[in-house]
C-alpha cells in the first residue's frame, strides 16, 4: 500500500495549531479557522459531547490542507437532511479521520468530493466510519487521471439504492483512454 500524502512543500512544522471543538456549531467555525491557519492545522472534534447533529454541511474550501480528527468510534457527526455531511472541493487535501458520519437515514452522502482529478492526483480516505446514508456513504466524482485509496473503512446500512463507497468516472472517457 502506499504512505499517507505529504502536503508540506518542505516537510511539516514539528507543531501545529489545534482547534479543539464540543459543539456542533462550532465544527465549521473551527474548519473555517484551520483554513486560515493553514500547514496541517487541526481540527480535533472531542468524543466528550458523543453525538454532534450538524447544522448543516461541513465544508472545506479546496486546494488547502487542513486534519479533520475525532476520537474515534465515539465522535459521531450526523448528517443534516439531503445534503453531505462534509463537503471537500476541487483540489481537496484534507485528512479526514477517527470518527464516525451517521446518515441519520436522510443525507444524501456521507462524505462528498468531487472535482478532485489531476494528473499524479488521488484521494486518500482513512478509518472512516460511515453508517445509514441513502444514497451512498462515500461519492469520488470524476476521476479520470486520479487515484482513490480507501484503509481501514467500516460502513454500514446504506439505506435504499445507495451503494457504500461509489468511485465514478466521466460518462464518456477522455481522449487516449484505449
Amino acid at each position: 500500500p502506499g504512505t499517507p500524502p505529504q502536503y508540506c512543500a518542505s516537510g511539516c512544522l514539528n507543531t501545529v495549531s489545534v482547534f479543539e471543538v464540543t459543539t456542533a456549531g462550532g465544527i465549521q467555525t473551527a474548519i473555517n479557522n484551520a483554513v486560515a491557519t493553514g500547514n496541517g492545522a487541526v481540527v480535533h472534534i472531542q468524543a466528550a459531547a458523543g453525538f454532534y447533529f450538524l447544522p448543516a454541511k461541513l465544508t472545506i474550501p479546496g486546494n488547502t490542507f487542513i486534519q479533520i480528527i475525532g476520537d474515534g468510534y465515539n465522535t459521531k457527526l450526523v448528517a443534516p437532511g439531503g445534503v453531505p455531511a462534509i463537503e471537500c472541493g476541487t483540489a481537496c487535501k484534507a485528512r479526514l479521520r477517527d470518527f464516525e458520519i451517521f446518515g441519520n437515514s436522510n443525507a444524501g452522502y456521507g462524505i462528498k468530493i468531487t472535482g478532485a482529478d489531476q494528473a499524479g492526483g488521488r484521494v486518500f480516505v482513512e478509518q472512516p466510519y460511515l453508517n445509514s446514508n441513502v444514497t451512498n456513504h462515500l461519492l469520488v466524482n470524476g476521476l479520470t487521471q486520479g487515484n482513490a485509496e480507501l484503509r481501514n473503512v467500516a460502513s454500514m446500512a446504506a439505506i435504499g439504492n445507495g451503494d457504500a463507497i461509489k468511485v465514478v468516472g466521466p460518462a464518456v472517457p477522455s481522449t487516449g483512454y484505449t
